[in-house]
């Protein structure tokens, strides 16, 4: 199977729960991405949705806890950058309910792949020696 991201110890945040959950939304990604190499994209999409509201609402209550446990200085800019993805999520899916052919899962794809690539390989890595530095592994 294809993959558009593969996971590498360069990815890593270094707390193993907060990384599985990371590969979890690269997983969503690569399934997209093949399931738009298979011509499939648009029926998978809905099932994309729900995963992700699930993931966001799971991985940011996990994420935002170890920060209140350890008191990152960084929490409030990870909260309102974690506000701002699920809030552009639940515009996705609304759109996608209201009008199926308006969203394209390119589109989907492309916000999903971006949001991977700047929040989770530039934010959530600055966390890391602080999680770590507080017995976080």
């Amino acid at each position: 199977m294809p993959m558009l991201i593969n996971w590498d110890s360069s990815m890593s945040v270094g707390v193993a729960i907060l990384d599985e959950d990371h590969k979890r939304i690269m997983n969503m990604i690569n399934k997209l991405y093949n399931a738009m190499l298979e011509g499939k994209g648009k029926k998978i999409l809905e099932e994309i949705f729900h995963d992700l509201t699930v993931y966001v609402n799971i991985h940011f209550e996990a994420e935002e806890g170890m920060f209140e446990l350890t008191g990152y200085p960084g929490a409030a800019e990870q909260h309102r950058q974690h506000k701002e993805m699920t809030q552009k999520a639940m515009e996705y899916k609304q759109k996608f309910q209201h009008e199926p052919n308006a969203v394209m899962p390119l589109e989907m794809l492309n916000f999903l792949k971006d949001w991977w690539l700047d929040h989770v390989m530039n934010s959530d890595r600055k966390y890391a020696a602080h999680l770590n530095a507080h017995g976080l592994k």
